[in-house]
């Protein structure tokens, strides 16, 4: 039964899954600021505890983002060479692709700039999302050609839409695939008013074909309500929206890779700011009174003078004062659980590079990787799928028949040099059962030689080297085959030394 108050701007369910996992993930990679910002969500305040109190300990916290980090290096490792198209046969020379991919977004962004960015956003959430657009025709004007189009540099360009823009989206299986048939996405423009400034919303509604555009506008009455203010149809019979997964679990959902990380870090978070409030507690010791009456203190509404120049009085023979102090145990307690949990945080993101045995798919076999893949190396070559996905509607707007394929380095968290894998490859060496060129190439797809390492020059300073040593041996007079002293022509056994047994005789 359809919603009755349903509007442009209604999430799906997917979204609304989604969306406490993406606040999450964003609060934490605004830094300290934006976790603050979150207030309660994040920082919950303790029973009993009074507004100026939480305020306090909100304000003394500070965040340890290894969200972040984690994310800047898994996200960094995939772009370590940058990524490059394809110059087989039918997408060479005689295509644009090479030309647009140094600014594939029209935004001065070549195609390994955007890529990256693309990619740090579906890391992030679980998924990100890129829509290949084209500028629209002018209407009332002379229908335009394709070859109208390539004569003055009209051409497709790329959108990256971050996760949460994306609000709505439903598709069919058509042929056992599934095919996208309506997409919303929410956007939102600052514009000048007057002396100021508004906000104006938007919501951008995609069909095969068809583009809708709807604002939020305010009536007579004061009330707001969504307006179609555009429409337009395109050339595709497609919705030209592509969409990167890391692990999906259905149509616009998907679990962020860093999310158990995104728990711990806010654990952190938390368990920070209670062991900073402990120390300013315990940094200031109390002072108590027993057998005192609390006339004589200032009780009651009067005062009770504390300092270097007063005196602490009492007419009672039993009274006394006193300060309590903190014995710190709980700090203690506090920081093992603080430094246990860095330690977990830190080695969360070595569990992407470790390598899982398992079949291999066609792709990974005609890149030559390793009989195993670690989980960013799987997620690294669906991000290739979906730049080549891409790249495939780019050329269809275009009416050409072929796309580029893309190279992207997926030769990373391979195995170090003292584990099992790098010793079966130094001994087949030694055995010689691969030559020197694979043993070097297998190296340079470690990355444990330079990017100035030249192949051809070190191996003709390795022959300069045996050349130099055959002629120190010449010129010590000794044998190149083992390197020990040349047998005297005149006497070619010499005797023996002498034996220190005894005699027979």
């Amino acid at each position: 039964m359809a919603d009755k108050d349903a509007t442009p701007a209604t999430r799906s369910v997917a979204y609304n899954t989604m969306s406490p996992r993406w606040d999450l993930i964003n609060s934490l990679l605004g830094g300290t600021e934006a976790m603050r910002a979150a207030g309660t969500a994040l920082l919950p305040k303790h029973q009993e505890e009074s507004d100026q109190s939480w305020s306090r300990r909100l304000l003394g916290a500070t965040l340890l983002n290894m969200t972040e980090l984690t994310l800047d290096m898994l996200a960094g490792k995939p772009f370590s060479e940058p990524v490059v198209l394809s110059k087989e046969e039918g997408t060479g020379d005689g295509t644009p692709f090479h030309e647009w991919a140094e600014d594939i977004d029209l935004q001065g962004n070549n195609l390994d700039v955007f890529a990256r960015r693309w990619f740090r956003d579906g890391m992030a959430k679980g998924l990100s999302h890129v829509l290949v657009d084209m500028p629209r025709r002018e209407e009332g004007v002379t229908p335009r050609t394709l070859a109208d189009d390539r004569a003055e540099g009209v051409r497709p360009y790329t959108v990256h839409i971050p996760a949460e823009s994306v609000i709505f989206m439903s598709g069919t299986m058509v042929a056992g695939r599934e095919v996208l048939d309506h997409v919303r996405i929410a956007e939102a423009e600052l514009v000048r008013d007057g002396w100021g400034e508004k906000l104006v919303e938007r919501i951008r509604v995609l069909e095969p074909g068809l583009v809708q555009l709807w604002e939020k506008r305010t009536t007579n009455k004061r009330k707001e309500e969504w307006v179609k203010v555009e429409e337009w149809a395109t050339d595709l019979d497609y919705i030209p929206l592509v969409t990167f997964y890391t692990d999906r679990e259905g149509l616009g959902l998907a679990k962020p890779p860093l999310l158990d990380l995104g728990y711990m870090n806010v654990r952190h978070w938390q368990l920070d700011s209670d062991l900073n409030n402990i120390i300013s507690v315990a940094c200031f010791p109390m002072l108590a009174m027993s057998g005192v009456d609390s006339q004589e203190t200032g009780g009651d509404g009067g005062l009770m003078r504390l300092g270097p120049n007063q005196i602490l009085a009492t007419r009672s023979e039993h009274g006394k004062f006193y300060y309590v102090e903190h014995t710190g145990a709980a700090i203690d307690t506090g920081e093992k659980k603080l430094r246990h949990l860095e330690e977990q945080m830190s080695a969360y993101g070595a569990q992407f590079l470790k390598e899982k045995p398992g079949d291999l798919k066609a792709t990974v076999r005609a890149l030559d990787t390793a009989e195993a893949l670690s989980q960013l190396q799987a997620i690294t070559l669906s991000f290739k799928d979906s730049v080549e996905t891409v790249l495939a509607i780019m050329a269809d707007w275009m009416s050409i028949a072929k796309a580029p394929s893309v190279e992207m380095d997926v030769d990373f968290g391979l195995s170090s040099p003292d584990e099992t894998g790098w010793n079966a490859i130094d001994k087949a060496r030694e055995r010689r059962d691969i030559s020197r060129e694979a043993y070097i190439t297998e190296m340079k797809r470690r990355g444990w030689l330079s990017d100035e390492y030249d192949e051809e020059e070190d191996k003709a300073l390795i022959e300069q080297e045996a050349e130099d040593a055959m002629k120190a041996m010449a010129a010590l007079d000794l044998d190149p085959a083992g390197g020990n002293p040349k047998p005297d022509p005149n006497n070619p056994q010499p005797k023996k030394a002498p034996s220190n047994e005894p005699n027979d005789a």
